[in-house]
């Protein structure tokens, strides 16, 4: 009976860990939700603030009197979109890494539900021997 004792109480101390994992990967989810409203409010702004600003004074389309300050202008909006274009697409990277954090994340939280499952399938079959002897 002592072992049957001593190896339920090794799979609760097993189970009580998992269930303390499961508990820090859902703060990670929300920390990483957090994370993707943040970096997705900077994108809009960026869109809105950035990009669109540029097209709007876009002066390459100037008339005469603009004269050799379209051409430069012209020059220096190819180098802010490009830079602009970059950062998009870094933008874009963080939130496709953050997305492939959480499913990773995720998958681990279904792997350890699932082992709290078999744990507690165990004892409960620890429990019936136990109950038989």
């Amino acid at each position: 009976m002592l072992d049957i004792d001593s190896k339920i109480a090794a799979l609760n101390a097993e189970k009580n860990g998992i269930e303390e994992k499961i508990s820090k990967y859902n703060e990670y989810i929300l920390k990483l939700n957090d994370a993707e409203n943040d970096v997705t409010s900077i994108k809009n702004k960026f869109n809105a603030n950035i990009l669109e600003a540029c097209v709007a004074y876009d002066l390459s389309s100037g008339d005469e009197w603009i004269g050799k300050r379209c051409d430069e202008a012209g020059e220096l909006l190819k180098t802010v979109n490009t830079e602009n274009e970059s950062s998009m697409s870094d933008l874009e990277k963080l939130l496709a890494e953050i997305e492939n954090a959480k499913i990773a994340i995720q998958e681990e939280l279904r792997n350890s539900r699932n082992k709290i499952e078999d744990i507690e399938a165990e004892i409960s079959s620890l429990r019936q021997a136990q109950n038989i002897e």
